[in-house]
């Protein structure tokens, strides 16, 4: 069986930074379990979340256009009350076959097995696997069902007549099989090819990806945007340690040997790396308001770098 990368992103207004990472994680594997459980994707199948504040997206390998057929058996009736002395199939048995979408034909093969109490007639078949874009429009719906969202909020759609709930508006929705555009919506959105990057910052917009692997890469190209909430965040760090330890280099030129206390606590502000000191979706956080000033004291100018702080520079810099 032929199998591809799948993408899905929803693009959406800014979502509540401090579930942000939740979010994401949850969608992501909702719907990757929902796929599995449709065998359009196995058990070796990845699984990478993205969330920003602006995006949910997940990218799951090796999925397949349409899931294998599977064996089905149903439980029909005892035999004494689906067949009448002579073998022939009664009323009750066949209106219980049409419903099944078969008739009287099958009856010859019908399987018996004893329950240990009475014989029992079972129809056995073959499903037709799921399609994927039937598969991925269920998974889609139940990753949104799924959100830990303690309240939603009504909007209206562009059609002025419709309404849907959800924690923020969407605008957008992307769902790529390798390059191909897989005809499901959610929320009045169908889905495309096209997605958007910083408000301000991004080279193009919107950001039309040619297939689902090079999602990540062309919104950090193209969008100024770091789509993955775990790259941001250790950029976060990355981008702090190396201000602080610039800080207290400073502080050791200004006034000599800087104490503990300063050493573990300056930093200097942080630039996007993107374009500096501006705050953005792709940047890792926003420019500190309070610069360092060499005339003052450097531990009355400084940013505490505590975990906390680092996480909540992970959700920031990212409202526009």
């Amino acid at each position: 069986m032929t199998t591809k990368n799948l993408l899905v992103e929803l693009f959406v207004e800014e979502l509540p930074p401090k579930a942000l990472k939740k979010l994401g994680e949850v969608f992501a594997q909702t719907l990757a379990q929902h796929l599995k459980n449709s065998g359009l994707s196995g058990l070796t199948a990845e699984v990478t979340a993205f969330a920003s504040p602006r995006r949910l997206a997940a990218h799951v390998t090796e999925v397949a256009a349409v899931a294998a057929d599977k064996p089905v058996v149903q439980k029909l009736m005892p035999v004494a009350v689906g067949l009448d002395a002579a073998g022939n199939a009664t009323p009750a048995l066949l209106k219980k076959l049409a419903a099944l979408g078969a008739d009287a034909s099958c009856v010859p093969n019908l399987r018996r097995e004893n329950d240990g109490k009475a014989d029992i007639l079972f129809y056995d078949s073959m499903a037709k696997g799921a399609t994927l874009a039937e598969g991925l429009q269920k998974a889609i719906e139940a990753a949104l069902a799924a959100l830990p969202i303690p309240k939603v909020m009504t909007y209206q759609l562009q059609d002025g007549w419709s309404s849907v709930n959800f924690v923020r508006p969407a605008h957008s929705l992307v769902a790529l099989h390798g390059d191909e555009i897989l005809p499901v919506s959610v929320l009045g959105l169908n889905a495309g090819r096209e997605t958007h990057g910083h408000r301000f910052e991004a080279r193009i917009d919107p950001v039309v990806l040619a297939d689902a692997d090079e999602y990540a890469a062309r919104l950090a190209t193209d969008g100024a945007v770091i789509a993955s909430f775990a790259d941001r965040r250790a950029e976060i760090v990355r981008q702090l340690e190396a201000a602080a330890a610039q800080a207290g280099a400073q502080a050791h030129t200004l006034t000599g040997a800087p104490s503990a206390r300063t050493r573990s606590s300056a930093a200097m502000p942080v630039s996007s790396p993107f374009r500096a000191g501006s705050p953005s979706e792709g940047c890792p956080c926003r420019a500190p308001r309070k610069r360092l000033n060499s005339s003052t004291s450097t531990a009355a100018k400084t940013i505490s770098l505590t975990s906390s702080s680092c996480e909540s520079f992970s959700t920031m810099g990212h409202q526009v």
